[in-house]
Formats: C-alpha cells, structure tokens, sequence
C-alpha cells in the first residue's frame, strides 16, 4: 500500500500503482522569478513537496504572478483578438500553463496538487498520451475546484480525473487566477497510476472525399447547399477555425466558400494549441492570404510542428499581418528565424515574442513603427535594443519584464529620447535601475504605467527621482516599485502630492515607509483603487482600520498572507542556476 505524503488516510491501493513526482519542467507561461534564479520558479515543482503543509510564500515553491483582474485594469492590457466565434468550452478563462514530465508512463488514476499559497487557481488538466494527442484529464465545469479564498490554509487538492486507457508522462496545467485574492503558489505535483496496462494506439481520424453533387432534398424544401455563395459566406463568418475546417469536407460549393480569405482575416489558434501541428499550418497557408491578425501562442509543444513551419507561413501570407502573437511556443527559433519577422510581415504594428526561445540573442531586430512590443524573458540584449528603439518612435506600449541581459540605464535613455509616445513600460526584474534612469523618463509624459519591480539594489536612494518623475508623467495610472527598499517617506509623500491619478500602486516589500506616509496617499490619491503594502511593516490595527475609511480600495496585506520565508532575507533570490 502506497501512502500520500500530508494525507495518509489517501492511500494507493493497487498493487500496479506507482507513485510519482515531477522530473521535469517543460515549459511554464508564468513564473514569479527569472530563468535565472531558482527563488518562485517552476523549477521548484521538481520533485517530492518540501513545504506542504505549511501555508505561506516559500521562496522555493513555484509561484504565479497575477492575481484578480487587476492586470486586466492596467493602460497595458489588450485583450486577445480573433475569439468572437470560439466556443465558451473551447476557450475557458486560462490564463498560463505549466507543463511537467514524469520519469514513467503510467495510466493515470490519481493526481494531486500541493498548494501551498492562495490555492484555487487550476482551470484544466491535460495529459499528453502514448497516441502522441493531448487528453483533458479534468477542467473545471466537470470537476469542482471548491477551494475557498478566505480559507488561508495549504490544501492537497484531489481533482476528480476523467478515465483514460492511455500511459502518460507528460502532464500540463492550466490555470486562471482571476478570483484569487493574490499570487497562487503550488509546492509540487504528485501523479499515481498503473504501468501494468498495455499502451492503446488510435486510428487517425479520417477525411470523406468531397461529393460533387449535394443529396436532392424533399419538393418545396431548400438544402443548405442551394443557398447563394453569399448567404453561406455570411453564415460561415460565425465558425470558427476548426468549424471551417470541417465544412471544406462536406461538399465543392462548402469548400469553395470556406477558403475565402476574407474568412480568415483575424486568426486565433491560442485556444486549439493541442490540436496545432504542420498539417494546420499549413492548411492555412493558402487561406490567409489577406490576412491581418494572427496568434500562434502555446503551440507547437510536443507536436510535429516546427518554427520552419511558422516562419514558411509568414513567408505566405506576412505581407498583411498588422498584429502577430508567438508567445510561449514549444518551438526554438535560431537567430535567422527571429530576425526575419520583420522581413516577412513589414507591416507590423504589434509584436509579441514572449519568452521566445532562441538559441544565441538575435543579431538586431529590423521592426519598424510598431506601437507594441513584447519581448518579455526573451534573450534580447542592449545593444539589439539601442538599435531597435530609435526605429519606432510611435511604439505606446514595451514589455521587457525578466530580460536579464538588459541595461535599463541604456534603455531608459534611449526610451527618453527616441519613444516619447509611450503609454506602459515594464522593466520588471531586469537589473538595476538607478535614479537618474528613473528621472530620465519623465521626457515621456504619456506614460501611464510603469514597472520597475524588483530593480533595485536595496540601498541607493531614490533620490528625489520619483518625484521628477511623476511631475513629468501626471497621467501615470498604474506604478510599481515591489521590492524597492530604499523608497522612503520622502518617496511617498511625492507620490501623494504628484500621482492624483493613481489607480495602482505595489509598494510591496518597501520596508521604509511608515504609516502616517502610507496613509497620506489614501487620502490624497482618491483615484486609488489597488494598493499592494504586503510586508511593508504596518500593524495590522492600521490596515484594518483602512480597509473601513477607504472602501474603494483593494489593500493587500502582510497579515492576510502569511509569510513563509521573505525574498530578501534569502541569498538565493537572484542567484543563477548552478
């Protein structure tokens, strides 16, 4: 008899059964530290929990970094386009993914979940198979994820799973943290079934070849085949890409009136990543022709899709593409496969590579007059940048959150000069960032909301900064300083006479700051409605009797989430991998 650790009165009974935790990390959509540290990333799902069933924020647990809507809030956010016609069921509120190995295959009969902070952000399970296809174990209308956000406690959560005749490996969740009241936190994954039954393979699904003549219907009725090319075309603009798909095969006037371009001008393929490989790419091919949105993001993980694949598509069709969406792909793009896009899709406007995986840093990065830039935990460095900024001057909107090999001194100066119409600019645990950057972006006096979370070194003062820096930017919406220990009172009451149109505001970690200061931005900032004091060191009568003055405003608390081991007190927080 096997016995869970933390539930023992679970136990596996089986004698085929084999208990199992994570051996890998595949790949993870979000993570609360750099791939360079091991402090909040998903490399610490690895292996047997070593928290559980301590609640709190452990350092060497793996941590999500979103919580509620309030990203959704923030001038930054722009929603996903090209969804209007995909199923509710096809595209449930999933936010990121974390994708794990096993050392064996098994059938699995059991799975459980070590959530160790803010439990309750897990939307669906996927298993990927021996058939080489992607199963949903369980999501969340079928089983019924009842934890509850008031309940501060750990939890091993037992999802009820669907039955499959297929071994396993590979498991991938997916998670949505919109009800949660802050960062979800999970201490490792735990995987129980039998190897004893053989793998089962499966007939791939079959095409009907198209029928030239369409059955006769009834006297007096009409058949949907008869129906003017126009009609149909207006009734096919409500499928989705898989519906299209399906119709091509009915009969030759389906399929003439499904391969209009004009179906296929926004592309969305984010909610069918499981079933996206060469074939679908390829079938898009000579379909996009006028194409002038398209998101690959999550695909190509663990199927026979390629970046060749992708980059051949863009070859196609580029020349119209406005948006284009590549993040979290399971592909690896050599150098010359990145510094293409701009070749091939010379229109772009929007961009998104979010960690895009490459293997050396791209040489330079021809884009030209995009007003959105994503390259978040992608390998980019200064230099690609210095090139690339001064090439888009109407660029509203940079992310370069856990870019390690940046110099946000040289970025901030370049942005200074070259981008002065930016409205959001996300720096968050790059390097360190020094006063005079932090002033040099008031030239930017459009910019809504800025990210310099965790770039700091702990002890150089912000030196008056803040305050220039809010003066020239007196529409900023949204400002994080997360881990700035050096922000001082002084810092704060800057804040409460320049920032009246803060909404947001993440002094969390900021240990310097006392309560008559913290309080002086409540009462001056009436616009506030989000404010992240976690481990700022205010007694909990204060917060408490906040939470009754300031209805409006969402405080976040050290008190109503324990600490489990604080960032800065561990020498590891930034420490590279060995």
């Amino acid at each position: 008899m096997l016995q869970i650790p933390g539930h023992p009165e679970e136990s596996a009974t089986l004698p085929s059964d084999v208990l199992q935790y994570v051996q890998s990390v595949l790949g993870a959509s979000d993570q609360y530290g750099p791939t360079t540290s091991i402090s909040y990333t998903a490399v610490n799902i690895i292996g047997r929990p070593t928290n559980f069933p301590t609640y709190g924020e452990h350092i060497d647990s793996y941590m999500l970094t979103t919580h509620g809507n309030w990203w959704r809030e923030a001038p930054s956010f722009h929603p996903e386009f090209g969804l209007k016609n995909v199923p509710e069921s096809k595209n449930p509120p999933v936010h990121d993914f974390l994708a794990v190995e096993f050392e064996h295959a098994v059938v699995p009969r059991m799975i459980g979940i070590y959530e160790t902070f803010n439990p309750g952000s897990i939307q669906r399970i996927w298993a990927f198979t021996c058939a080489k296809r992607w199963v949903m174990l369980w999501d969340e209308p079928f089983g019924a994820n009842d934890s509850d956000p008031t309940d501060l406690t750990s939890r091993l959560f037992y999802p009820q799973i669907r039955n499959i005749r297929f071994h396993v490996r590979v498991l991938r969740l997916e998670f949505n943290t919109s009800d949660l009241a802050y960062f979800p936190a999970l201490d490792g994954i735990l995987m129980v079934g039998s190897r004893s039954l053989s793998c089962t393979s499966e007939a791939p699904a079959s095409c009907a070849a198209l029928e030239s003549d369409a059955p006769v219907p009834p006297p007096g009725t009409i058949n949907l085949t008869q129906l003017p090319n126009e009609i149909l075309f207006g009734i096919f603009s409500f499928l989705d890409i898989p519906s299209l798909s399906a119709v091509e095969i009915v009969c030759q006037k389906f399929n003439a009136v499904a391969r209009d371009s004009r179906l296929y001008r926004v592309v969305n393929l984010r909610p069918y990543w499981m079933e996206v490989d060469c074939k679908r790419i390829r079938w898009l091919e000579t379909r996009c022709t006028g194409i002038r949105k398209l998101d690959l993001s999550w695909c190509g993980m663990l199927t026979d899709l390629h970046a060749r694949d992708v980059i051949r598509l863009l070859k196609a069709c580029g020349d119209t593409i406005t948006h284009l969406r590549l993040d979290d792909m399971g592909l690896e793009f050599a150098d010359d496969e990145v510094c293409c896009i701009p070749t091939l899709c010379p229109n772009l406007r929007e961009v998104s590579l979010r960690q895009m995986t490459m293997t050396l840093n791209p040489a330079l990065l021809h884009f030209r007059n995009l007003t959105r830039l994503n390259l978040a935990r992608t390998t980019v460095d200064t230099e690609c940048l210095l090139d690339l900024l001064p090439r888009n001057p109407c660029l509203q909107h940079l992310n370069l959150s856990c870019c390690m090999n940046l110099a946000p001194q040289a970025i901030a100066s370049t942005v200074s000069v070259h981008n002065r119409e930016l409205i959001s600019l996300n720096l968050w645990k790059t390097e360190f960032i020094s006063p005079s950057a932090v002033r040099a972006l008031q030239a930017c006096t459009k910019l809504r909301e800025l990210n310099i979370g965790w770039t700091t070194n702990g002890t150089t003062s912000l030196d008056g900064a803040l305050g220039d820096l809010l003066k020239g930017c007196p529409n900023m919406e949204t400002l994080f300083l997360t881990g700035f220990r050096c922000l001082q009172d002084a810092d704060l009451a800057c804040i409460a006479e320049h920032g009246l149109q803060l909404v947001q505001l993440d002094i969390m970690g900021c240990i310097s700051v006392t309560v008559p200061m913290v309080e002086r931005v409540l009462q001056r900032c009436t616009k506030l409605r989000f404010l992240d004091c976690v481990h700022c060191e205010i007694p909990s009568m204060y917060l408490l009797e906040w939470s009754v003055s300031y209805v409006n405003v969402t405080i976040c608390n050290a008190d109503k989430f324990p600490r489990g081991g604080f960032p800065w007190d561990n020498a590891r927080r930034n420490r590279p991998m060995n």
